[in-house]
């Protein structure tokens, strides 16, 4: 935080190692240019628990991204995304996403027919089957076994989103709770963290963590290592200082994506990154701190003025 006259400053010089302070915002717009520099002090004068917040960068996780130099699309992972009736476009993007990002198969489940035609229009790889029950969502899953799931986008005005949700947190263990599958919740926060497993991923901006998480104090690290613990799985607090948190105390602060981000659209096709790299294979931490970066590194390669769909070209190029 800028505590009275904080000066904008174009360079900055610390010492042994850089401080959250620096990489969180306002603190990052603050300091400008950061060097780091050594003074003699090594690992063994930092407390125990000081390496359990770091930068995300792929020195962290990229030996756990699985090859997709593999024999047949299953051996990619199957990905679904639970598709709303409104804002179709959502799970769009996160399908759209969850096929760029390496998934060998991807697939909507439509919950009404006139979104299945809408859906079928998307993507021509997208595998479109209609869900107008619960029932049918719920066969749909054990007919096509996905390897984790993508579920909140799109999901506004849905009928009883709640049941919807758990039937998929029910059938498969590695699940990408996102946008409106958050808000469904806002209400009966218990009720979800006690249906949800440790290999589960929670991608909320900052009004949605606050109707989950609204009584944490803190920091954006703190916050973010709370909520973690409170939910049991993976929480990533969205921004452009993005905070990665593991329900065991690790977290890591992303660096590098751009403020051209601040756009619609872009945390579906995150979701739907994050999706394809646990259905990949990865662990939910992993997943969402690689799927973080992937997704910094495409919007660096579009530009300032983005849109949401612009990532998706330069999405496969980033993994």
């Amino acid at each position: 935080a800028a505590l009275g006259e904080a000066v904008i400053a174009d360079d900055t010089v610390t010492f042994f190692r850089a401080k959250i302070g620096h990489w969180l915002q306002p603190g990052r717009n603050h300091c400008g240019r950061l060097a780091v520099r050594d003074i003699g002090l090594v690992p063994d004068n930092m407390p125990e628990d000081a390496g359990q917040v770091a930068i995300n960068s792929p020195l962290v996780w990229a030996s756990k991204v699985p090859s997709l130099q593999v024999t047949h699309k299953y051996a990619r992972g199957r990905l679904w995304v639970l598709g709303g009736v409104w804002m179709t476009g959502a799970a769009a993007l996160a399908a759209g996403a969850g096929l760029r990002a390496g998934a060998g198969l991807v697939g909507i489940a439509a919950t009404g027919i006139d979104s299945a035609e809408m859906y079928r229009h998307y993507e021509r790889a997208l595998l479109v089957a209609e869900a107008e029950e619960v029932s049918d969502w719920r066969a749909l899953l054990h007919r096509f076994r996905p390897d984790a799931l993508v579920m909140g986008p799109g999901l506004a005005n849905q009928p009883d989103p709640i049941t919807w949700i758990k039937m998929g947190l029910e059938e498969v263990p590695q699940v990408v709770l996102d946008a409106d599958g958050l808000n469904a919740f806002q209400n009966n926060a218990e009720d979800l963290f006690a249906a949800i497993g440790p290999n589960m991923v929670l991608t909320p901006h900052e009004g949605e963590f606050d109707r989950l998480f609204g009584d944490l104090k803190g920091g954006r690290v703190e916050r973010a290592l709370a909520a973690a613990a409170r939910a049991g799985c993976t929480v990533v607090l969205k921004g452009n200082d993005t905070v990665i948190a593991s329900a065991e105390g690790r977290c890591l602060i992303n660096s590098n994506a751009p403020v051209s981000l601040a756009t619609a659209g872009t945390g579906d096709v995150l979701a739907g990154t994050i999706g394809a790299l646990m259905a990949r294979g990865m662990s939910g931490f992993d997943a969402a701190s690689a799927g973080v970066w992937f997704h910094g590194r495409a919007a660096a390669a579009v530009g300032d003025a983005l849109i949401a769909d612009d990532l998706l070209d330069h999405l496969s190029t980033a993994v």
